[in-house]
């Protein structure tokens, strides 16, 4: 089963508070990010259809939370910590 490591990607994709490494794993792009302060990427995606990134999203967000903006609204994903105090 193929694997991608953020320390085994040589080149880094860097912006104003933004720095993603990228991997191909099968028919996936894998990217590890991490976003200093918050951004708004819309702008990017001007000339796609709907204005929009037209790829699906899976991933886990591991500190504050990522808002995708999509034709059919907003969907906001954010890290949930659960109380493990008496387990």
């Amino acid at each position: 089963m193929p694997k991608a490591n953020k320390n085994d990607i040589a080149e880094p994709v860097t912006g104003p508070g933004f720095e993603g490494r990228y991997a191909e794993l099968l028919e996936y792009t894998v990217g590890f990010e991490t976003h200093e302060a918050e951004s708004d990427l819309t702008p990017l995606f001007v000339g796609l259809p709907d204005d929009a990134c037209q790829c699906g999203h899976l991933g886990y967000v591991l500190k504050g939370s990522i808002t995708y903006k999509t034709a059919k609204g907003d969907e906001t994903m954010s890290i949930v910590v659960n109380n493990l105090e008496g387990m």
